[in-house]
């Protein structure tokens, strides 16, 4: 409200002295809607910062729906927006923030990049992640159930609780022969429990033990932390996290007290800080972390909600492209055929080596008049000859026991057969 009193301070000097436009009188909350609405109109259009300076986009919408909320809080109920009434201070907003955009005028926002599994790699490599000591062993556990659990805000790992309510249990999987920690969600961003989720079931996840590298098992960690601490003790406070002790002994690494929210919010940062890893960290790195990793290694749409929650296709928005894909993307416009494909965006069609090729052959060729059990096709002699636009043919010369022979091998490719597959059956020939 304040800016928009200056600039009308400034709009009826200018007009006075200039005698150009309309003075505007009057409180914003007693102006009729025709006054009102050119104020807006001109407010829109006119209005800068201190350093006179005009104001980016997003700036300029969040000006006007602050004043909105202003009337509003005062029991006046304008929608600058939806009115038919304000149609011009609509029109005006779009066109204004149209030209700002072509002038660059625009605010710039640095998204939070997810961790990657190289990344974590590196961090456990530094030491920024581990149990060496109360501090490393909170923050480790903090960082790793934020990316296994898909916690969203830090109100969720603030509300996390142990004893009667605790959360996350540690159970045993008997078919796989492993503990995993199971979670049970409460409350969350996207299920926060009102009327229309009556019927909605609570997110359960489980975060399985890692055995081929016990040292960064998410579970083993969580059931050191939970013996480090006073669980027993009266006054010990009911949340997981726990301030870290400065003079701890060999039994007990924390305090009774729980662990601050600005110190919660400032964990993912301080350790991406501490790796030395680029681009901006936020808690959301966390939550963004695990469903990217799933997508980029092909883990069904169904499984990754069930990790972040989602009930509709908001989880599509961690789908990251990675700067391998990226990459092949211009090869492929640079029409360059022989451009690597990325491991996980190969096909039959696509593979480059001479082991995938042969892997190819193999599942693509069909052996006529002969049992298929009797035949290698990694060992066949075969000399091609293209006899058609989708059927390829070649004479086998490859005696079988008891005189028998196979007379032809034919390939039935999805597509037509890849000028690298062609080049390998004709290398084998000879």
């Amino acid at each position: 409200m304040k800016i928009f009193q200056q600039w009308r301070t400034k709009h009826n000097i200018h007009v006075c002295d200039q005698n150009d436009g309309r003075i505007i009188d009057g409180n914003i909350l007693t102006m009729d809607k025709e006054l009102l609405n050119y104020a807006l109109c001109r407010f829109l259009l006119e209005v800068t910062n201190e350093c006179n300076e005009l104001y980016p986009c997003e700036m300029l919408y969040s000006l006007l729906l602050l004043l909105q909320m202003y009337c509003h809080s005062k029991g006046v109920y304008h929608k600058f927006l939806q009115d038919e009434a304000f149609v011009d201070v609509c029109n005006t907003l779009d066109n204004r923030m149209k030209m700002l955009s072509r002038q660059g005028v625009v605010t710039k926002h640095e998204k939070a990049l997810p961790f990657t599994s190289s990344e974590e790699d590196i961090m456990w490599e530094k030491g920024t992640l581990g149990d060496d000591n109360p501090e490393q062993l909170v923050n480790t556990l903090i960082f790793l159930l934020g990316i296994h659990l898909s916690l969203h805000v830090i109100d969720e790992h603030k509300a996390l609780k142990v004893g009667f309510h605790i959360q996350i249990k540690v159970k045993f999987d008997e078919e796989n022969d492993c503990e995993f920690l199971e979670y049970t969600e409460v409350c969350s961003k996207n299920h926060q429990g009102g009327v229309k989720e009556l019927n909605a079931h609570p997110k359960v996840i489980r975060a399985y033990q890692n055995k081929l590298n016990p040292a960064h098992c998410v579970v083993s960690l969580y059931k050191k932390y939970l013996g480090l601490q006073l669980i027993h003790d009266p006054k010990c406070s009911h949340n997981l996290y726990l301030r870290p002790l400065k003079h701890y002994s060999e039994h007990v690494w924390y305090s009774c007290q729980p662990l601050g929210v600005n110190t919660l919010q400032q964990v993912v940062s301080k350790l991406a800080n501490l790796a030395q890893l680029p681009g901006k960290r936020s808690n959301h790195s966390l939550q963004a972390s695990g469903p990217m990793r799933l997508f980029h290694s092909g883990v069904d749409d169904k499984l990754v909600c069930e990790l972040t929650g989602h009930c509709s296709n908001a989880v599509l928005k961690y789908k990251h492209t990675s700067g391998q894909l990226k990459h092949h993307v211009s090869d492929v416009l640079y029409g360059n055929e022989t451009a690597p494909v990325p491991a996980k965006c190969k096909s039959v069609s696509t593979g480059t080596s001479s082991q995938n090729l042969q892997e190819n052959c193999q599942r693509e060729i069909d052996i006529n008049s002969t049992p298929s059990s009797c035949v290698n096709s990694q060992n066949l002699p075969i000399s091609g000859s293209q006899t058609s636009q989708n059927v390829t043919s070649f004479n086998v010369n490859y005696n079988l026991p008891n005189g028998m022979s196979v007379p032809q091998v034919n390939v039935y490719p999805i597509i037509n057969i890849p000028q690298e597959l062609q080049l390998w059956l004709m290398s084998i020939s000879m």
